[in-house]
């Protein structure tokens, strides 16, 4: 059984001999009740994730917010819908202008989110957080 010195440090490079599910994950005390409890190991544990980690499930989110809209509109993809800049017909062009101008929108202000969390301007925010603070698209 390691120490609770040993579980608290989760910096550790060794885990042998520790509980699996303790890697990557903080120890947060043992279950009297069984909720929450991990049942291979018996520990509460929250799952850790890096700064990297976390800054990819944001960018994740928010492109799936992006293509979410565009398929609404009948498109593939964000990506698909902005190739129609420039088309004949007046709607696509419309349309992928108008999803060219929010993609660019969201990605501001996801990234001065970002930089604000980074830079200890504001806390930490979940993806689902970010994707609810982005730009609403507006229909040409």
């Amino acid at each position: 059984m390691p120490t609770i010195n040993q579980i608290i440090d989760n910096t550790q490079p060794n885990w042998a001999g520790f509980p699996d599910s303790l890697n990557g994950e903080i120890f947060v005390g043992f279950g009297a009740d069984g909720n929450g409890v991990d049942a291979s190991d018996g520990y509460l544990t929250k799952t850790v994730l890096s700064t990297a980690d976390k800054l990819e499930a944001i960018k994740s989110a928010v492109q799936s917010q992006l293509d979410s809209i565009a398929k609404t509109y009948g498109y593939d993809s964000i990506l698909t819908a902005v190739t129609y800049i420039g088309s004949p017909i007046t709607k696509f062009d419309g349309e992928a202008i108008a999803f060219r101008n929010w993609r660019a929108n969201c990605w501001d202000t996801c990234y001065t989110l970002l930089a604000q969390w980074q830079a200890g301007q504001i806390n930490e925010m979940s993806p689902t957080e970010v994707v609810a603070v982005l730009p609403l698209f507006v229909e040409p």
